[in-house]
């Protein structure tokens, strides 16, 4: 199964959801983290590609953190990785390499409505395995069910 994080509020669901949804028999998740570089980014300085890197930099850490916090007890073999493109085609490349059943992603994925839609319908029309969307941080979600820990 393959996980697509962000680094938003919602990884904590995301992660949770997709403990909560691994098929039976099926041992190994992927989270994957994609840093997707802005188009406007190549006009800018050097002073601004620094701090977006110094971002994605941040964010994967904060990721991986949730992953050792959230995975180390619930599945027996997890692995991170960090790509760099498109949000939709590393995460269906991921998929691909990984042999994923599944990817699972959250709203979070993007921020913008607009751009959020546009991401998901992508990404459900392109793949070639089932798609699960996870709503987000719920009212009562945010610590492993205690059968999990």
């Amino acid at each position: 199964m393959l996980v697509g994080i962000d680094g938003s509020e919602d990884v904590e669901a995301v992660l949770l959801a997709a403990v909560g949804v691994l098929p039976a028999g099926v041992t190994r998740l992927v989270v994957v983290y994609v840093a997707e570089v802005p188009h406007h980014l190549a006009a800018h300085s050097a002073a601004a590609t620094l701090a977006f890197e110094t971002a994605v930099e941040d964010a994967v850490d904060r990721c991986r953190l949730y992953c050792e916090m959230f995975l180390a007890r619930a599945t027996p073999t997890w692995s991170f990785e960090v790509r760099r493109g498109s949000r939709v085609f590393q995460l269906l490349r991921a998929a691909s390499d990984h042999e994923a059943t599944c990817i699972v992603v959250g709203r979070g994925t993007c921020r913008r409505r607009r751009a959020r839609r546009s991401i998901v319908d992508r990404l459900v029309s392109q793949a070639d395995r089932p798609v699960v969307l996870v709503p987000g941080q719920v009212r009562g979600v945010g610590r492993l069910p205690a059968w999990r820990t």
